[in-house]
């Protein structure tokens, strides 16, 4: 579940401002085998993301920078057994977009 703002300032290209939420139930088994904990929608528990777009050339170029907060309710292996857990795991980043 998401939602986003595009900010009416002219100047900047009309920026957005994103919220999302991401939940994950205790059977839900991820298809990636590495960097399972960095990826929101692998998360066995709640995500939220908050992110900031800044366009740079009309449609093709972005700027993106964001926090993500993933709360882990369990740790489920690749033989199908859950454990629960408290893990939790907070990430910011920044990343350029360009579209052809």
């Amino acid at each position: 579940m998401g939602l986003n703002y595009k900010l009416p300032f002219k100047q900047l290209k009309y920026p957005i401002l994103g919220l999302e939420y991401n939940y994950g139930s205790e059977y839900r088994m991820p298809l990636t085998v590495a960097g399972e904990h960095l990826n929101k929608l692998t998360v066995n528990g709640s995500a939220c993301e908050f992110y900031y777009i800044q366009p740079l050339h009309e449609k093709h170029m972005f700027c993106r920078a964001g926090i993500i907060y993933m709360d882990y309710d369990h740790i489920i292996d690749y033989y199908g057994s859950s454990d629960t857990t408290d893990m939790s795991v907070f990430n910011t980043y920044f990343l350029v977009d360009v579209r052809f």
